[in-house]
């Protein structure tokens, strides 16, 4: 913001719609290479969103924006919650599918808010143990018991490793919808700008 003040252009490239919506007045989108669209930065953001929000609604098997080896692949993805409404505070369930079956795959995943920042990652070698990661695994699944996200529209890019190597890499591999819902018995209403997660707390006072 200094440099540009004196006068000076400054090229600033990131996913961050946010931080591009703070940074910049001009934006410039590309598309394999060519420009898509080049003017106010209002526009560059909605045409980047409506971009990814249709590469997310393709089948994983036909899309070939993907990264890594490839000996094993994402095949599908799906998310749910047990009673059939993602709502925050409700249980979700996130099943990633792959091509075929590997001992030494696993799998992570990040979540991203509408304006492409970084909410919460997952990652299936964390925590992994005998008990929980099956040898010769085709299938994961993450569990989430109360979904902490306020209510709104989210992404995620997913990722398999296998053999000490990425082997696919997919963004926006899936979008999803949170909706209202109670965490910790507080009702969870609709995005009001304040971020993209709610903690269960309490207050007191004296």
């Amino acid at each position: 913001q200094d440099v540009a003040s004196e006068g000076r252009t400054v090229l600033f490239v990131s996913h961050n719609m946010a931080l591009v919506q703070a940074l910049c007045a001009r934006g410039i989108v590309l598309e394999g290479g060519a420009v898509a669209i080049d003017g106010p930065v209002s526009d560059a953001v909605r045409t980047y969103l409506v971009t990814l929000e249709q590469l997310s609604s393709i089948d994983l098997a036909d899309r070939d924006d993907r990264r890594g080896r490839g000996d094993v692949r994402l095949a599908r993805i799906e998310i749910d919650a047990d009673d059939g409404v993602l709502a925050t505070g409700s249980s979700a369930r996130f099943t990633f599918v792959l091509t075929e079956t590997r001992a030494d795959a696993s799998c992570f995943f990040t979540v991203y808010n509408h304006l492409g920042q970084p909410v919460a990652n997952f990652n299936s070698d964390v925590r992994a143990t005998s008990d929980e990661r099956k040898p010769g695994a085709a299938e994961f699944v993450c569990e989430v018991e109360e979904l902490p996200l306020v209510p709104g529209r989210y992404r995620i890019n997913a990722a398999v490793r296998a053999a000490g190597d990425l082997q696919d890499l997919v963004e926006a591999a899936a979008a999803f919808d949170v909706e209202p819902g109670r965490l910790g018995g507080r009702p969870v209403l609709r995005d009001s700008g304040y971020g993209s997660v709610a903690v269960d707390h309490r207050w007191t006072t004296s």
